[in-house]
């Protein structure tokens, strides 16, 4: 895998890590690999790659494809997507792999506060502070039912914060998961986010990219549940 810079064996842990499953598939005659990722289980992206061919002169290429369903997802959040994986392929391709297996959390405040090229309070306005309209209508009914439609985990125990109402943990690498947790304090309902500490290593400003893309998939599928008892924001959302 010369245009890559790394073996065959070091893509596939690659593969592993952003929970890509590798197909037997074999399209074309060069085709070297073919990944699906699923982000939804809905939204699938399908990576082909075929090598060079010499005699041909043909390049090494990737192509990219969706499966139908993957319609339901706004353009936007398709390419955002996929650009992340793309991105993450080519930094573990160019750094290398190191998986923290610990339980250990990380707040998206303390994670933005944390790295000088984030300004937290434009982080926290940026993914929640102007989605946070539609999210305060969704009950713990709602987000359970929610959880499967967008392949994440609906937890009924958490001890972070009293007055939980819901929480949903979305699992985005092999050691990375984020959990959106929605809560009551005093007389308020807020939303506050959390990443595995694994994060500490990933891109910043990626990570930050993924933790809106699955609350833009959480408040698409509460509208389908609840309809106009949400505030709509956008077009989308």
């Amino acid at each position: 895998m010369a245009e890559f810079g790394v073996s065959m064996e070091m893509l596939d842990d690659i593969f592993d890590v952003i929970l890509a499953d590798k197909k037997p598939w074999k399209p074309y005659e060069d085709t070297e690999w073919v990944i699906s990722i699923k982000p939804f289980p809905y939204f699938e992206i399908i990576m082909i790659y075929n090598e060079e061919d010499e005699e041909e002169g043909f390049p090494a290429e990737l192509r990219i494809f969706y499966s139908k369903s993957s319609l339901k997802v706004p353009t936007e959040d398709a390419y955002v997507l996929t650009q992340l994986y793309l991105e993450f392929m080519e930094i573990f391709c160019r750094t290398g792999i190191v998986i923290i297996d610990t339980e250990d959390l990380i707040s998206l405040e303390k994670y933005a506060e944390a790295h000088e090229d984030l300004e937290p309070e434009k982080v926290l306005w940026d993914i929640i502070g102007q989605r946070f309209q539609p999210i305060e209508v969704i009950g713990g009914k709602t987000a359970a039912l929610i959880a499967p439609k967008i392949g994440s985990e609906f937890l009924t125990k958490w001890e972070r914060e009293p007055n939980v109402e819901w929480v949903l943990r979305k699992k985005v690498f092999l050691d990375l998961d984020i959990y959106y947790v929605k809560y009551v304090e005093g007389n308020k309902r807020k939303l506050r986010m959390y990443y595995s500490i694994s994060v500490i290593r990933y891109d910043a400003r990626l990570m930050t990219f993924f933790g809106w893309i699955f609350l833009n998939g959480i408040i698409r599928e509460a509208r389908k549940i609840l309809g106009d008892k949400m505030p709509k924001i956008s077009k989308y959302l």
